[in-house]
């Protein structure tokens, strides 16, 4: 295991070029779809009792639109993770990530993190630069 932690070092020092390079590329990169993604919530969702319900004839596309939803967020919670640790907006993209999950306890969840004063003050300012209306809660 040390061996591991010492050949992870010695490759990150000897690629510092790329990695730094990485680093700000995913930083922008996050930025961007994070803030996409959030004036793309209904001003309602986190207090409509269907929020995300989409209604879909075909049965193949209800399943491939709650597959891909779900892998998405799924992505977007472990990149939010990643991002306690790498530069990013982590909190944002962990609740763009549960807003994606279909999880027991979701709303819960949700309502939650949306309810804390600094994290509605921050998804409300992308919006309101994106002339969306505030996220009602």
């Amino acid at each position: 295991m040390h061996n591991l932690f010492q050949n992870i070092i010695s490759w990150t020092s000897a690629n510092w070029f790329p990695m730094a390079l990485f680093s700000i590329i995913f930083f922008l990169g996050s930025i961007a779809v994070v803030s996409w993604l959030i004036v793309r919530i209904p001003a309602d969702y986190f207090i409509s009792k269907n929020a995300g319900k989409r209604a879909f004839k075909s049965p193949f596309l209800r399943v491939l639109f709650h597959l891909l939803k779900n892998i998405f967020g799924a992505l977007f919670f472990l990149l939010g993770i990643i991002m306690f640790f790498t530069p990013g907006q982590g909190i944002l993209t962990i609740l763009i990530g549960i807003v994606l999950l279909d999880i027991p306890g979701k709303r819960r969840i949700e309502r939650h993190l949306i309810s804390r004063p600094k994290i509605l003050s921050a998804v409300n300012k992308i919006r309101r630069k994106r002339n969306c209306p505030p996220l009602e809660t």
